[in-house]
């Protein structure tokens, strides 16, 4: 059993997350913006190694070795708002995706590829979140999730470093806080 460690960074700057176009995503430039200038979308993300890739097709994903599919995504969508990081080792990326950009949830899933499938690990910012809402103020609303962003791979793709956002549309005193930590997670390899 490997693990897979979640490094959170905190950081007190009011940032708010730019919906435009770009090469790179939304939350850091070590990824890759699944945001396509055409319908349907179609793209094509080559991992470091080059042999790697990360097939796009409308809201469809699949993942291909040497020119061969992997199996493991067959029924997996990502949302038109969405970014890709590679590991640099090109064993796993990560996907950052929102329904609604700055005013919607923002989510990370992570692809982890091993023995010939792709393993897909839903909603790796859940102990984040718990942890990140210990450390702002209490909001007068209820809201029930924090924007979590994936930001680069560190030791190879051992461990993930990702930022927590206040929801910069809220009420809560700490709107729009960002902040992070090292946290532990078990992931089965």
């Amino acid at each position: 059993m490997l693990k897979l460690t979640l490094l959170i960074v905190f950081i007190v700057p009011l940032v708010s997350i730019n919906v435009a176009l770009s090469a790179t995503g939304e939350w850091t430039t070590e990824s890759i913006s699944l945001v396509g200038d055409n319908y349907p979308r179609h793209m094509v993300i080559v991992s470091p190694n080059g042999k790697n890739v990360v097939v796009v097709d409308g809201v469809y994903i699949k993942v291909m070795c040497n020119g061969k599919d992997i199996p493991g995504v067959e029924d997996v969508g990502v949302i038109s708002l969405a970014e890709l990081g590679w590991s640099p080792d090109s064993n796993a990326f990560f996907i950052n995706e929102s329904e609604g950009g700055s005013v919607g949830e923002w989510v990370v899933t992570v692809y982890v590829l091993e023995n010939g499938k792709v393993k897909v690990i839903h909603n790796i910012g859940k102990n984040a979140v718990g942890l990140f809402k210990k450390h702002v103020r209490k909001c007068d609303e209820v809201y029930d999730y924090s924007n979590i962003g994936a930001v680069n791979w560190i030791d190879g793709s051992r461990q993930l470093l990702l930022i927590a956002e206040v929801p910069n549309h809220s009420t809560c005193p700490d709107m729009g806080k960002i902040m992070g930590m090292l946290s532990g997670c078990q992931v089965a390899r």
